[in-house]
């Protein structure tokens, strides 16, 4: 090996060395690890050298992270595609939308909640729909957080387009807007967080938005992250309905697909947080899309699922202490 090579696997080593230490440091198992942020880029150069060898305790490392949020490197070679994942919380984008079938309220109410977003130092984007129709059509695409929706609208008013995207599974904060406070109790069927009246008074846009804000606990969503040979992959965990289980194969049951990885189940639910339950020793589900609790089964967003009868009764108080929320 030329000296070119030697130089950065001693360095690499030394690296590795230094992930044990950490690693056990921590409490981690063996098969996870973490590697310095200064340790980092000496394991990139290595790693992408072709003359530099492999050294032998990268196989120990199936997951290589970083503390310090380095971006996540997947490995390539033997333990490419069994690389098990982790949660990781992450700041996110605020994502609204503002459905009026008149123009001048979308940009008044566009122009209040920027304000006070970007007062808040929240990083937003927001969408604007001219009807009902559109808001539909557009959010079968993407979603939202938070809606501001239009009672009154030509077309398909504000309660038909609420309650066909509560059919659709969405599950953004509504917020009604009406010229009449009588429109309001319309509401509770689709369950609309609250409602503002025309004309706007940007203190009552204010209080709804921090209200919708604490609603959804916006401050950091959950991750999965899967790690693949092309690459790492970010499920966010509100978008899982459930996870199943197949030996040591994991299928992510998401609102928009379906995501495949090499992971122990057991070991997966000890790092999901409590809104996952045990329902089998082959399912773990998402309180959020549960539906209903049956005699041996459990219906996850229309989808029966078996329940083993040492599970029944853990996710029967779990599944009541959620509804009480």
């Amino acid at each position: 090996m030329s000296k070119e090579a030697a130089q950065p696997q001693e360095h690499v080593c030394a690296a590795l060395r230094m992930a044990r230490a950490e690693r056990l440091y921590s409490g981690y198992s063996s098969r996870k690890g973490y590697l310095s942020a200064h340790c980092m880029k000496w394991y990139n150069f290595f790693v992408t050298r072709p003359c530099a060898a492999v050294h032998p305790d990268e196989k120990k490392l199936t997951a290589v992270r970083s503390c310090r949020s380095v971006p996540y490197i997947p490995l390539h070679g033997r333990t490419a595609g069994k690389i098990p994942g982790c949660v990781r919380e992450e700041y996110i984008m605020l994502k609204l939308a503002v459905c009026d079938d008149e123009k001048v309220f979308r940009s008044d109410l566009k122009r209040i909640l920027a304000t006070e977003l970007e007062l808040c130092g929240i990083d937003y984007h927001i969408t604007e729909f001219d009807s009902g129709e559109a808001l539909i059509a557009g959010l079968e695409k993407t979603d939202c957080q938070i809606l501001f929706l239009d009672i009154e609208m030509k077309g398909m008013d504000g309660v038909a387009a609420a309650r066909k995207l509560r059919e659709m599974k969405r599950q953004m904060e509504i917020i009604f807007v009406t010229s009449y406070a009588d429109f309001v109790f319309q509401g509770y069927e689709v369950r609309a967080l609250n409602y503002i009246l025309k004309p706007y008074e940007p203190e009552r846009i204010a209080s709804v938005l921090h209200t919708a804000l604490e609603a959804l606990d916006i401050d950091a969503e959950k991750y999965y992250v899967i790690e693949q040979k092309g690459g790492s992959i970010r499920v966010p965990l509100s978008s899982v309905k459930y996870f199943s289980s197949d030996r040591r194969t994991v299928h992510a049951v998401t609102t928009d697909r379906e995501y495949t990885f090499y992971e122990k189940l057991s070991d997966l639910e000890a790092e999901l947080p409590d809104t996952f339950v045990r329902i089998h020793n082959r399912y773990l589900v998402h309180l959020k899309y549960l539906d209903a609790v049956r005699q041996n089964t459990a219906v996850v967003d229309g989808k029966e699922l078996p329940v083993s009868r040492s599970c029944k009764s853990e996710l029967s108080i779990a599944f009541a202490k959620y509804m009480l929320q």
